[in-house]
Order: C-alpha cells, then structure tokens, then sequence
C-alpha cells in the first residue's frame, strides 16, 4: 500500500524514465485514481524500478499483478489489461529472473488476444472528427498493436525468439505524431489537428512498408513511432533472410544467397534514414527517434554480417542465457561442418569494403555508451543496452580477426597487397578504438583488444536498472 504521494513519485519514474520509449499510455487524459488497478499496478512495477528508494517494491508489484493479469485476460480483456500485460511482458523479459518463461506465455497470450479483439485493424475511428475522446480511443489501440508488434520484432532481432506477430496482420493507420498524442488539451489537439500534422493520419501501414520497399522511397509524414513500425518490419525480414538462406542444411554451393535481398532491403534503409530529423530538432524530440536510429544502425549491421545467434537458430530460455549464447558464439569456430555458424565468424571472407562501411554502424552504437543511462544514472532503456552488446560483439570480432592477422602479416612482409591490406585493418581497429572511453594511451596492439573488452564490461555493468547490462558485462570475457 502507498501513500498518494508515493504513487505520485513512482508514475513520474514511469513518465520520466519508460514512457518516452514505451509511448503506449496517454498521459493528458490518464487520471491513476479512476484507471484499471492492473494497468496502474504494472506501471508502478516499472516507475518503482527506475527509482533507487522504492526499487525494492518493484519485484512484489510485478509479482502479484502478474498473477492477476492471466485471469483477466483469459475473462474478456479491456484495452487497459492489454496495456497492462503489454507492460508486464516487457518487463519480464528484460528483467530475466524466474518471469522471463512466464512473461514469454503472456506475450503468446497477448498474441492471441490481440487477434480476437481486432486491435491489429482499422475500425471506424481510426480517422477521427472533432472528438479528443475518439481519438485517444482510437489511437490508443493503434499504438497498443504498434507496441506489441515492436515488443515481438525485438525479441526477434536481439533474442532470436521466432516472431508471434507478422507485417502482414498490422492492417491499421501507422500512430500519429509526437505532437498530437501529447497536446494537453483538446483545444490544442484540435489546433495541432488542422496543421500540417494531419496527413500524418492517413498513412496506413503496409502501403508505406510497400512503398519503403518497392520504390525506395517513404512518406515523408510519418511520426517517429510509425517510421519505427516499418523499420521493424524490415529489421525482422533481414532477420529471416539470414536465417533461412539454408547455409546450415545444404552444401555452400547449393545454398540459396543469404544476400538475395540484400540490395533492395538496403536501398529501403536508405530511404528510411531520409526521415531522420537534423541534429537540433533530434535534441527536442529525441524518444522514439532515438530508439529508431538505434534500430536504423543494428538493421544495417545484421544486413552486412548475419547475427551468429540468429544464423545458429539457437533459442534460449532465459535473458541471461540468451545474452551469454551470443558472446559463445561471437567467438571463432571451425567452418566446416558440423557447425552452426556463417563463415565461422571468420571476417577474412568479408570484402573489407564491407567492412569500412558497416564499422560505421557498429561505431555508432558504441559511441552511443555516454547515452544508456541518464544523468541521475537510470538506464535509459533495457533495449538500447542490448543494441551496444550486439555492437560490441562485432566490434570484438573485427578487433580479434585483425589484430591477429596483422602479426600473421608481420611475419610475411613480402606477401602481394600487404601493405594495403595493413592499412586498412589499421584503420578499423582506429575506427573501433576511438570510441573507447579510457585513460590508457598505450597503442600496442596485443592490450588493445584487452582495453576494449574491459571498457565494454565497464559500459555495461553500469546500466543495471535492468538485467541486460550486468548479463552482458558477465558474459564479456573471450
């Protein structure tokens, strides 16, 4: 039981902290005293995490709501359970503990309900009158779909759980603007309505994934949140690609091109970066712009260099030890079969072309460590962390493969092209090394690989308001 006050304090942890990357509530017209209990419950098992006073509520929260949810879904679920299991999932998953399998079920639950109620389609309020009230109905269920279906693409992508949801069964208008979900009032809805930010209703999903992919080309409306549903979509379909190439069931030479799509999924990257705001209204917004240069990133990297983990097919049980499956197999294994990775993690059969466009990337996501915790030291989001994990592992690759070979080249002074190929390894292993964020000067390339891993540990072990980065920084030992 909490004070009026408290719950107060532990809804702005959740306001604050979640709700920017999670934007599934509208805070204008949600009012705790009158909501469904659940739905306020699971909020609070979120807000409480996010502060270190009240932290150790947040277990019990999770707990006793989670118990309850499962017979209000199975009885007839309102819009508000939904966004209160929706929640809870999340949470469990990136909390790993006992909840990761349970929180799984409720996912597969949520799956299902959602196809029952229809909140995957259009319906009659999806392009609103004058009435704020139909609105925040209708786009309520949209982002309820949109946050499901993101929530199911990222455990695709980062943990290799085979997706529950497909683009096609999203049959509804993309969600609104930033603006519009968060205008306070409905006299400043209804102004921001008759602006230029209405077209950005009338966008529906799949035709903008088509067009993404057919012409290269996206509508230049389209809200962070919507963008973000389409690169999903198209983050998953790299997924796929990389996974069913049938590398690991025929010989080589029989296989299908695990890049046969990789020229058109790459131009659709391109054309999605095109949405990108410039760097100063990005500081405004930031949120879901955020999370969508993030996934812009790590879409292009699984594009160049297959996930091993999801090449492998391996599914684990648990966070953690998904989290520790991916550093096993980052790590080189023998290329012919039996096996279960590409190329053997081998980065010699990767053009270095490739690879001084794709270090771009992975550079990126790891200059994004000054950014996964706030300035009162709260992880931004559990999601982010693992994006730097998976950057990290590559960037080790690319830093293990080339350090080693440049002593093997050391040795052979007189082979063709030497030079050129050191140069270029060196410029990699600069790329990489400049984003570590240490005091040690030393440029001898044997500790360089030792800086960057207990630089990446150190990264890690500090975004512990979840359970992805202390997993991780566990794990990061080769």
């Amino acid at each position: 039981n909490f004070q009026a006050d408290e719950i107060d304090t532990i809804l702005q942890h959740y306001w604050t902290h979640f709700h920017p990357l999670f934007p599934l509530i509208h805070r204008p017209t949600f009012d705790h005293r009158t909501a469904n209990c659940l739905l306020v419950s699971a909020m609070s098992a979120v807000g409480a995490l996010h502060s270190p006073q009240l932290k150790i509520h947040s277990a019990v929260l999770f707990e006793n709501t989670l118990k309850l949810i499962y017979e209000s879904i199975i009885a007839g679920a309102s819009i508000q359970v939904i966004q209160a299991a929706l929640i809870l999932t999340f949470y469990g998953i990136y909390t790993d503990r006992i909840w990761f399998k349970g929180s799984r079920t409720l996912h597969t639950q949520l799956v299902a309900v959602a196809r029952e109620t229809g909140i995957l389609h259009s319906n009659t309020h999806d392009e609103f009158g004058d009435e704020w009230s139909s609105f925040v109905a209708s786009e309520g269920r949209k982002r309820t779909s949109s946050c499901l279906y993101m929530l199911d693409s990222q455990m695709a992508t980062l943990l290799n759980y085979p997706p529950s949801l497909t683009h096609y069964e999203l049959k509804h208008v993309l969600p609104c603007s930033d603006e519009l979900w968060e205008a306070a009032t409905a006299s400043e809805w209804r102004s921001l309505c008759y602006s230029n930010l209405t077209s950005a209703q009338v966008i529906q999903f799949l035709p903008a994934l088509q067009q993404t992919l057919m012409y290269r080309r996206c509508p230049k409306q389209m809200s962070s949140f919507g963008s973000l549903t389409v690169l999903l979509a198209i983050h998953v379909m790299i997924r796929n690609m990389s996974q069913y190439a049938g590398i690991l069931e025929v010989p080589a030479i029989h296989a299908k091109d695990p890049f046969s799509r990789r020229s058109q999924l790459g131009e659709a990257l391109n054309a999605l970066r095109t949405l990108i705001p410039n760097k100063k209204r990005l500081q405004g917004e930031g949120g879901m712009w955020e999370m969508f240069i993030a996934t812009w990133n790590l879409a292009y990297i699984h594009l160049h260099l297959p996930d091993p983990v999801i090449t492998s097919g391996i599914v684990e049980v648990t966070l953690a030890a998904s989290i520790a499956a991916a550093a096993a197999l980052a790590k080189p294994h023998p290329v012919h079969s039996p096996g279960n990775i590409v190329l053997g993690n081998s980065f010699s059969f990767v053009p270095f072309e490739t690879l001084l466009v794709m270090v771009n990337h992975v550079c990126y996501l790891l200059r994004s460590s000054a950014n996964l915790c706030t300035e009162d030291i709260v992880e931004k989001s559990p999601v982010f962390t693992f994006m730097f994990y998976k950057a990290s592992l590559v960037a080790w690759q690319i830093l293990n493969g080339d350090i080693r070979c440049s002593k093997i080249e050391e040795e052979e002074k007189s082979e063709k092209g030497s030079a050129e190929t050191a140069y270029i390894r060196r410029r990699l292993i600069d790329d990489i090394m400049n984003c570590v964020d240490d005091d040690d000067s030393d440029g001898n390339d044997a500790d360089e690989l030792e800086r960057f891993e207990v630089w990446t540990r150190n990264v890690l072990s500090s975004a512990n308001t979840w359970s992805v980065g202390v997993a991780a920084s566990a794990s990061f030992y080769f």
